[in-house]
């Protein structure tokens, strides 16, 4: 099986696509309203489907990182930029800390906060790792140069004192390398800037609290899978004219991935 890459797009190809010719198959807007219901609110079972002849293929090597501390994987970063609803309305979030659990090595607690409208609102919850693939012919091998894929759920509950606050869950996926001590795994930022790049993507549903409606929301750091018409943009991400007014008219003059070079990102976060 070829090396399961965290490109998103790629990602989309290893989900639809029964072959290994993944360059053969068409991941465009049309392909995608083609296969997948648009209006649907949860795709969390399409990023990772363990059933699938290309994941049962592969071998999941988690146990590998039972000792590590993964969580500079999810923290070390500016946040991610997402959807929210079918109205692809603009949601910010940041997680700030990724405390492994004392008991179960694979779960972390996970605090952070999101932005939506401009509505600053914090969040704790849990990140639970389920699998891990690296990118080399030697599925065992752990080294500081290869590069691999983490699949985790996640659940995090806002502050019930807000309004119009809630609950996040779906699936998570992020690419990691291993730091030189072997001890902990970091950020894969080596296809930063290219064409097509997604990582750190968060697929799931949002549901308010109280509320037995779950909206569809996806975050993550470069491109959005299942985002349909949402995404016009060639080689970096770029929001469709039709949603600017959802919260996009400033988008990407203030995005860390499409910013002009020396530009500081502003870390809402901190108060």
């Amino acid at each position: 099986m070829k090396a399961i890459h965290h490109n998103i797009y790629t990602l989309l190809v290893i989900l639809a696509c029964a072959s290994t010719a993944f360059a053969q198959c068409n991941t465009s807007k049309d392909y995608l309203e083609g296969h997948y219901d648009s209006t649907s609110a949860d795709f969390s079972k399409e990023i990772y489907t363990p059933s699938s002849n290309e994941f049962k293929n592969a071998r999941n090597v988690l146990s590998n990182f039972k000792t590590f501390n993964c969580g500079p994987i999810w923290t070390d970063n500016d946040g991610q930029e997402g959807v929210l609803g079918l109205d692809y309305w603009r949601i910010e979030v940041k997680i700030i800390d990724a405390d492994k659990d004392k008991s179960d090595p694979y779960l972390y607690h996970i605090s952070g906060a999101t932005k939506y409208k401009d509505s600053p609102i914090n969040f704790s919850g849990t990140i639970k790792m389920i699998a891990a693939y690296m990118n080399t012919s030697d599925p065992t091998e752990i080294d500081s140069t290869v590069h691999g894929t983490i699949y985790a759920e996640y659940n995090f509950q806002q502050d019930a004192n807000k309004s119009n606050s809630g609950v996040f869950k779906g699936i998570e996926t992020t690419d990691f390398m291993t730091d030189v001590k072997h001890s902990q795994l970091i950020p894969d930022s080596t296809n930063i800037g290219d064409d097509d790049f997604a990582d750190d993507t968060f697929v799931g549903t949002w549901e308010k609290y109280h509320s037995s409606k779950a909206l569809k929301c996806i975050f993550g750091i470069g491109r959005l899978p299942f985002t349909f018409d949402f995404d016009q943009g060639d080689g970096d991400m770029s929001p469709s004219e039709r949603y600017k007014k959802n919260g996009w008219q400033t988008y990407p003059d203030d995005t860390w991935i499409n910013a002009p070079s020396g530009t500081v990102p502003v870390k809402w976060w901190v108060k």
